[in-house]
């Protein structure tokens, strides 16, 4: 049994862990993505990624964001979802406000692998360790 709390919308999915304040939002596979009828608006994808930030924003989570602030991306599923950090927009919000970096490695390394995502090199719980930023 897991101590994640699940969220899903059509083409996305979130693991979020309120202790720490970190979480993982998995993406469809990108060649899964409908656009939209008249092209001017969002495809699947787009709008669904939207819906899923508002809903995140609202319980306090948001994407941990690389030095161009950009979302971070961790890595794939076997099956092709892309998975992307997240982090508590103001981390008093955590249950645990102390969390220090190898907290931050070891939720995200747990989070990616209870997700199914083979982390990259690069993010935390991959062979790198970074601390987060909002």
């Amino acid at each position: 049994m897991s101590n994640y709390q699940g969220m899903q919308w059509a083409t996305c999915r979130a693991l979020l862990d309120v202790i720490t304040g970190t979480g993982v939002l998995l993406q469809a596979p990108h060649e899964d993505d409908v656009a939209s009828v008249d092209r001017l608006g969002s495809s699947l994808h787009e709008a669904d990624w939207d819906r899923a930030m508002d809903e995140l924003r609202a319980r306090g989570f948001v994407p941990l964001e690389d030095e161009d602030h950009c979302a971070t991306e961790a890595g794939q599923t076997a099956d092709g979802w892309s998975a992307f950090l997240l982090i508590v927009d103001n981390h008093e919000d955590a249950v645990r406000a102390d969390v220090d970096v190898l907290d931050y490695s070891e939720a995200y390394a747990a989070l990616l692998a209870e997700a199914g995502v083979q982390p990259g090199e690069d993010v935390p719980g991959g062979d790198a360790v970074a601390e987060p930023t909002a």
